[in-house]
């Protein structure tokens, strides 16, 4: 059995499969609450493989190649991925060139969940296939807000996004980028430089965005100074010249543009590193990993650990911001947060642990002593302070990671992939190959939460969700990645042997909110 403490916790998902490829274990089936009703490959035309494993620009199998880095969901049910390609590929009616044959270009398409088809894709990107030992085109999330879809990345020189050419204002290559859907169609609306220094962004998780009513918001970690728009932010103290901090920002979309609204970064030397972000209404959260001391506005933490987890909250008031809490978690083998959730001032966090964990005065543990345990936690907003009123967690003799959540109502969804064995509340699931995914669900009871049910799904290959989402109707939808043949209950999604691709798959709740 091979062993991981929080250390090792992968800062990309590729690396979680390098640790994951050694485990293996049988497949045991359990009754369960509910049954998959929809499992299907997102699999452009003309693709001979998709590698989650593979660094960009070297993959292990030759061809057209497609890489995903993000998925989202729309109000719709929709489904919206993004990432980068190479050579030929067809979504649907659409073909895609990228600009040279063996170079990586930047992708967006859209699923439609009614016709079951690719409904558009559209391409952007420049020449250079590298910079400074990085890729050229990389894409690092995307939102989706009504016909608006918000994509946030990296482009090389000489980039073309429709008939937009990017890096007119400034020579990072970071971009935000808005398409304007149309039916069937979609084109590039605006491109708005991002000036940071691209060496603070260390993986495709370091840069984050979400989109609401009132606006556009992005968060990241960055090393040195950052021009964002009017606002000019730096990360250097007295201690280290380049020290790393968060940065989150709010630009408004004025229709043909954008325009930066605000500008907040975090101080000290725990050197933070972002990875969720969420926003209602006013309020921005954000959660990440810290060490040593990292300061929130006049509110510092200072670990306990090699590395401890931090949930904060900034709130605005027309063009200015402040950070009006943060929460410490704490654990003694480690903890990493990969998911965040907010629904009227309940904060969900999610992700993994390892050792003795303390959220507030709620302590879990690793009882076995072996691995990682999957983890969910609530805090309660009281605008000044963030409490935590609950936590749930894992357990059993294999690892595993939480890696999606969604909230709806009392009903709190955690979406992950773990090995061998893992309970949660009481259901057992056994993983059929290297790595099967899993979603539980829980009844958020105020002060207390109670487990509903798990589902899981996967094969003998390395299977993982990237995002979960729940809609009032009780349907539960959830993407991620497969690889070779996967079993969602009676429905099956094949690939040749070794090779991935994403996946969509639903089932129907039967706890869904009144």
């Amino acid at each position: 059995m091979l062993f991981f403490h929080s250390s090792l916790l992968p800062d990309a998902r590729g690396r979680l499969f390098l640790l994951l490829l050694m485990l293996a274990g049988p497949l045991v089936t359990h009754a369960q609450m509910a049954a998959w009703q929809t499992a299907v490959a997102l699999r452009p035309s003309g693709t001979n493989a998709q590698d989650p494993d593979c660094s960009i620009g070297s993959p292990n199998t030759p061809g057209d190649v497609y890489l995903v880095s993000r998925t989202v969901f729309d109000a719709r049910g929709d489904s919206y991925l993004a990432g980068v390609f190479k050579g030929t590929v067809r979504f649907g009616a659409v073909r895609l060139v990228s600009t040279r044959p063996a170079s990586y270009d930047v992708f967006v398409a859209k699923w439609s969940r009614t016709s079951q088809r690719f409904a558009w894709a559209q391409r952007a990107g420049g020449l250079t296939d590298e910079e400074n030992g990085m890729p050229g085109n990389v894409v690092y999330d995307v939102a989706v807000r009504g016909p608006n879809v918000y994509v946030a990345g990296y482009a090389s020189d000489s980039a073309t996004f429709g008939s937009i050419h990017g890096r007119q204002h400034d020579a990072s290559g970071l971009f935000l980028a808005k398409l304007t859907q149309q039916g069937t169609k979609a084109s590039f609306t605006w491109i708005q430089p991002l000036d940071l220094p691209r060496e603070g962004i260390s993986n495709q998780e370091s840069v984050f965005i979400t989109a609401t009513r009132t606006g556009i918001y992005l968060a990241g970690t960055y090393n040195g100074l950052a021009h964002v728009g009017p606002f000019h932010l730096s990360s250097a103290d007295q201690l280290s010249r380049f020290n790393p901090q968060v940065l989150v920002a709010k630009l408004s979309d004025v229709g043909r543009t954008a325009r930066f609204a605000w500008a907040r970064q975090t101080t000290g030397t725990g050197h933070p590193r972002l990875t969720a972000l969420a926003v209602d209404g006013a309020d921005v959260y954000i959660a990440g990993n810290f060490h040593g001391t990292a300061a929130f506005g006049a509110n510092a933490l200072t670990s306990t650990g090699a590395q401890d987890l931090f949930v904060a909250k900034l709130s605005e008031a027309g063009p200015a911001s402040q950070f009006r809490w943060s929460s410490p978690v704490s654990a003694s083998g480690g903890i990493q947060v990969k998911a965040l959730a907010v629904s009227k001032k309940n904060v969900y966090i999610a992700g993994a642990f390892n050792g003795r964990a303390r959220f507030g005065d709620i302590h879990l543990e690793n009882v076995v002593g072996a691995g990682n345990y999957a983890f969910v936690a609530k805090l309660t907003d009281t605008d000044t302070s963030g409490r935590f009123a609950w936590a749930q967690q894992s357990n059993g003799a294999g690892n595993a990671l939480a890696t999606g959540l969604a909230v709806l109502g009392q009903n709190v969804y955690v979406a992950g992939t773990y090995v061998e064995l893992a309970h949660f509340g009481t259901a057992t699931i056994t993983s059929a190959g290297q790595s099967d995914v899993f979603v539980c669900q829980y009844t958020d009871t105020g002060s207390k939460s109670k487990f509903v049910q798990v589902m899981h799904a996967g094969g003998l290959g390395n299977d993982y969700p990237s995002v979960v989402a729940a809609s009032p109707s009780g349907g539960v939808s959830m993407s991620g990645i497969v690889t070779g043949t996967a079993r969602f209950g009676k429905q099956t999604i094949t690939n040749l042997p070794g090779q991935a691709n994403t996946f969509l798959a639903m089932f129907h709740s039967p706890h869904r909110l009144k």
